[in-house]
């Protein structure tokens, strides 16, 4: 056989019990080919870490991310409100009063911050929840057995 055939195992293999002073061209061949090897595995562990990467880089959404897209939708609305509250057209109620002028302003402000807080947590709460069941549901096996099925993972673990 080739050197070329032969896995990383079977050429350390070889090259540990071959006799060196009597075959020099068969162990250079070895030696070359185990180093060509190397660097090919070398070279998809970097394309597999740079895989893993993207997915990391687009995975991460945080609690600020749904509270700040809350406050954009709430509180596009209550500018507006505030802003026609302002020019004394009763938008604004505080208390069962209608509430005119700067204070219409401040009040719809005051009331999307809360809004904003409040829907944005439990928007951010569903959000790990589903990501808890998704994660959950993905561990389960799929052959419909029930038994757990071993991942190509758990053979790298073992070496």
């Amino acid at each position: 056989m080739e050197p070329a055939e032969y896995t990383i195992v079977q050429l350390l293999d070889m090259l540990g019990s071959i006799d060196r002073q009597k075959h020099p061209e068969r162990t250079k061949a070895l030696e070359d080919e185990l180093e060509k090897k190397r660097r090919a595995v070398a070279r998809l562990r970097k394309a597999l870490r740079d895989v893993e990467g993207a997915e990391r880089r687009t995975a991460p959404v945080g609690y600020l991310d749904f509270l700040l897209a809350a406050l954009c939708g709430v509180g596009g609305l209550a500018l507006v409100l505030g802003l026609l509250g302002t020019a004394g057209l009763g938008t604004v109620t505080w208390n069962g009063q209608q509430v005119h002028g700067l204070e219409a302003l401040g009040t719809s402000v005051f009331v999307a911050l809360v809004l904003s807080l409040f829907s944005g947590t439990l928007v951010y709460v569903g959000h790990r929840i589903v990501r808890a069941l998704r994660h959950e549901s993905s561990a389960q096996p799929s052959d419909g057995t029930g038994a757990a099925t071993p991942s190509e993972g758990d053979a790298s673990d073992s070496e």
